[in-house]
């Protein structure tokens, strides 16, 4: 089962630390990591996943999450990890769409990968980052947008540095956490 979510994450075709070559989530990967100035061959992002899930591989091969002993909080921070990296492309790519307005039914489909944990964790935040089906901003709405979007990044475990700086021709809100929600989801 492990095999088939790594082949779900690579896809065929892919070349290493290609954003050309490839059709499924590690190119999605390469691209979001070259327009947040994360491309160096590799994503780091990419290069967690394939780790984790190796770990995990190995976990349940030697049988770590099924033997009395075993401290199953390994296989746990694993998944969680695992988790917490296939998020960071699911927000780079949903900010480049909103800021671009290159496909609103990607704003859809990203924020419907994300919402639901954001509003587990604040409901009141959650409000701030939903968007009509629409996703259209005005400039001054989607700076508003993005700052409320960062301080929902601790609702995932992430921080500014995780998510990286979108590299465009304009003005991006600079990263800031400030307060931040309890985490309670993800």
């Amino acid at each position: 089962a492990l095999d088939g979510v790594a082949a779900l994450w690579i896809g065929a075709d892919q070349g290493f630390g290609s954003s050309k070559l490839g059709h499924l989530l590690y190119r999605l990967t390469e691209i979001a990591g070259e327009r947040f100035g994360q491309d160096n061959e590799e994503t780091w992002v990419n290069t967690g996943i394939v780790k984790m899930l190796n770990s995990i591989q190995i976990h349940l091969s030697v049988g770590l999450n099924c033997s009395p002993e075993a401290d199953s909080t390994l296989l746990r921070d694993d998944i969680y990890r695992l988790v917490y990296l296939m998020t960071i492309p699911l927000i780079q790519n949903l900010i480049h769409h909103v800021l671009t307005e290159e496909g609103n039914e990607f704003v859809d489909l990203y924020l419907s990968a994300v919402m639901p944990r954001v509003s587990a964790c604040d409901v009141n935040l959650a409000n701030e980052i939903y968007l009509d089906s629409t996703g259209l901003l005005t400039e001054d709405q989607k700076e508003t947008w993005v700052e409320s979007l960062q301080k929902a990044y601790s609702c995932f475990r992430l921080t500014c540095e995780d998510i990286g700086t979108y590299v465009s021709n304009e003005t991006f809100p600079v990263c800031s956490q400030g307060q931040q929600p309890t985490v309670l989801a993800g």
